[in-house]
């Protein structure tokens, strides 16, 4: 990847991309154009300009957000981080004014597994102190690579007609007796996904853990951490941590 941004002061553009993790590679005679990179190999031309410009808007790859905005600021940590299918995000400016965009590639941390997409009063309203009867409805269950897109798909349908907090939950599908009549779906970046259909009550204990989606306006914006249904259902604010 490669981009540019304009910059009234080289050095000081300069000092604050280092502080996300690139460093100086070379310099045009008079440090009209410096060129940066980072760890992997992405590079960022600073290009001098003293005149009026229009702020430029920039997405860069970095290796761990929290990191680069601790390096830039204490107060710059509380950034909204937001979340899609493959990535961390945050958007902040550089000294000049331009939008830039940080993002940092999801790890495939989680297992590939089954995963549920309810709201809170269905959670609340189906589960019993061992069982849980889930919803009525077609594809509420998706079995596919953790932070699938099709999670997210399936969670926007259900966001319109409510205004409850939106849950993923995961399942452990050995606790569960399905049928996949839903047949197998595959798309870029996802391989195969499935939308089983759950035939009796799931055990309570299945239900391993809940991650709330967050709302900005009509988008949702991907889940951070998660909890654990006991802890999400004692509603302290553990369960948006």
């Amino acid at each position: 990847m490669h981009a540019s941004v304009r910059t009234r002061d080289v050095g000081r553009a300069s000092s604050f991309y280092r502080r996300l993790g690139y460093r100086e590679i070379t310099a045009t005679r008079g440090a009209e154009v410096v060129l940066l990179r980072n760890g992997r190999g992405h590079e960022l031309n600073l290009v001098a300009d003293a005149g009026d410009f229009t702020p430029s808007n920039v997405s860069l790859p970095v290796e761990d957000i929290d990191k680069a905005l601790d390096r830039l600021s204490p107060d710059a940590s509380a950034a909204h981080v937001r979340y899609d299918a493959m990535n961390r995000r945050v958007r902040l400016s550089d000294p000049d004014g331009n939008d830039v965009e940080l993002v940092q590639p999801l790890e495939r941390r989680l297992e590939d597994g089954l995963f549920l997409v309810v709201t809170a009063a269905e959670l609340r309203h189906g589960l019993s102190q061992h069982y849980f009867l889930p919803p009525a409805g077609e594809r509420r269950f998706v079995a596919a690579p953790a932070r699938s897109a099709f999670i997210e798909l399936v969670a926007s349908k259900l966001a319109p007609t409510t205004s409850d907090d939106i849950l993923t939950v995961t399942i452990d599908s050995a606790r569960v007796s399905m049928d996949d009549e839903w047949g197998e779906v595959s798309a870029a970046p996802v391989p195969v996904v499935r939308f089983p259909r759950v035939l009796l009550p799931v055990d309570r204990e299945a239900l391993t853990a809940v991650r709330v989606f967050e709302r900005e306006g009509d988008e949702l914006i991907w889940p951070g951490r998660s909890v654990s249904v006991d802890e999400y259902l004692g509603g302290g604010d553990d369960k948006h941590a």
